[in-house]
């Protein structure tokens, strides 16, 4: 693992080393994904384009049946991001699922009574 002391700019960004840049094999196209656990920040390189879902709900029993579809269906999640609005719970995430699978969920998912919303990008 290396360490390397990096600072924010005014504006909030983060600049990656030339070096580490190289290493990992990422330039100014490459996606990442954001991730914040117990203090800690990582940013994962996103190689291909990543099935995203977002969709508002009513509350948080609108999510746990989302998460039973998505498992049925063998579709993780690899990141969520999710906050309460006036009309309800916002809700986004990264889902590993090819385009078939995600119409299936997609069909299944906007049949949830209190889901509004919803889109499915790949």
């Amino acid at each position: 693992m290396n360490y390397k002391p990096v600072h924010l700019d005014s504006k909030g960004r983060l600049q990656i080393p030339f070096y580490l840049r190289r290493m990992l094999n990422i330039d100014d196209s490459t996606e990442l994904i954001m991730t914040s656990d117990n203090g800690h920040i990582s940013l994962t390189p996103m190689e291909k384009k990543i099935p995203q879902i977002k969709m508002t709900m009513r509350d948080d029993r609108n999510l746990k049946s989302v998460m039973r579809i998505l498992s049925k269906h063998g579709a993780g999640v690899l990141a969520s991001y999710h906050k309460y609005n006036g009309s309800g719970l916002e809700w986004s995430a990264f889902i590993n699922c090819d385009k078939d699978r995600g119409r299936t969920l997609a069909r299944e998912i906007t049949k949830i009574n209190g889901i509004s919303d919803f889109d499915l990008t790949f």
